[in-house]
This record gives C-alpha cells, structure tokens and sequence, in this order.
C-alpha cells in the first residue's frame, strides 16, 4: 500500500519569528518617518541592510564588517542626495527613478530572441552583457545579429526587498543611511 505523505501543518506567526512578509507601501510607512532621527538601533540597522540584501548590490558606508557590492549606486552617501520620504520611495519602487549608469539595455536579435543585462564589454564585433547583478555569468552577442536595443524601463534592483523587515527594521534600515553608517549618530543614541 502507498503511504501519502501528510498534510503540512500551516505554519502560525510565530513559526516564522521577526519576519514580516508584508507588502509595504508608502502609504504604510511615510506617516511613520519622524521616528527615523531617533531611538533606532544601529546593530538592527546593520541586520535590516543584509535581510534588505542592499549590501550585495551597494556599498552602503566604509563599514568593513558588512559586504560592499559593487553593481549598484554607492549609497554611503545617499542621505545627501534624498530626504527620508524620497529614498523611502525609492527602496519601494526603484524603477521610479533610474540612474542611467545602472540601467540595463535590451536587445533583440535577427532570430527573435531577446537578450538583457548591463553592458560589460562592447567593440565591433561582440557585446557582452551581464544578465544578472550578483552573477559573474556574461552572454556575448555579435554586434552584427542586434536588429533593435533599448533601455530597460525596469530597474535591476526587485521591488519589495522590505516586506520581509518589520516597521522597524525599516526605520533602523533608513536611519542607518541618514547617519551615513556612523553608529554616533543621534539616531543611534539612546534618550537621556
């Protein structure tokens, strides 16, 4: 006689401790911003940026304790360049607004096939692109077989890196780039 296995218990929250799986909208999060510039944990923050995966694509501060990747904006600095509501926005939605350096170009080919990736190499008789950020695998095109390219509208970063955080591993997370990644930041101080 075949045995079936049994059913899978459904899981409860508490099998999955300190994991959201939330759809965060700006909506959700903007009215809780004010509390980024204090009370925040910096070893949260730091947690939130690997949970987040931010730091396999970007170097987020000169912090040698965390991964630096390097196929996505530099993000030490990022605070200079975006208020809180606005790197907020852009974390949610990252196709909004593309840096140009980081876009990823298509290219149709003379049999049909579409090919995409950030451009790693070009002369005049190949391109090669790099299809995924975090892989060293390239696809090498002959320039002379490309019948149509275009700049992806998406970006290569995915929306929803935060549903897996809770409220407030994504303040930590975006206090962490206000403070520029310095645990002395009033942000990471504790009240008197």
């Amino acid at each position: 006689a075949v045995i079936a296995p049994p059913n899978p218990a459904e899981l409860s929250p508490q099998a999955l401790p300190r994991h959201t799986f939330r759809q965060w909208t700006l909506a959700d999060l903007e009215p809780k911003l004010a509390r980024v510039g204090s009370g925040r944990s910096f070893e949260n923050a730091k947690k939130a940026l690997i949970a987040a995966q931010c730091v396999f694509c970007h170097r987020v501060s000169g912090d040698a304790s965390l991964p630096a990747g390097l196929s996505g904006p530099d993000l030490s600095q990022v605070s200079a360049r975006f208020g809180r509501r606005d790197l907020l926005e852009q974390i949610l939605d990252p196709s909004k607004v593309l840096d140009e350096k980081f876009r990823q170009l298509v290219v149709t080919l003379s049999d049909g096939s579409v090919r995409m990736g950030a451009v790693d190499a070009e002369d005049d008789e190949r391109l090669r692109l790099k299809p995924h950020p975090l892989a060293t695998e390239t696809v090498e095109v002959g320039v002379g077989m490309i019948v149509k390219r275009e700049w992806s509208p998406v970006s290569p970063m995915p929306p929803g890196l935060l549903n897996g955080l809770g409220e407030d591993a994504i303040l930590d997370l975006l206090a962490y780039f206000e403070a520029l990644g310095s645990p002395q930041h009033p942000a990471f101080q504790k009240p008197q």
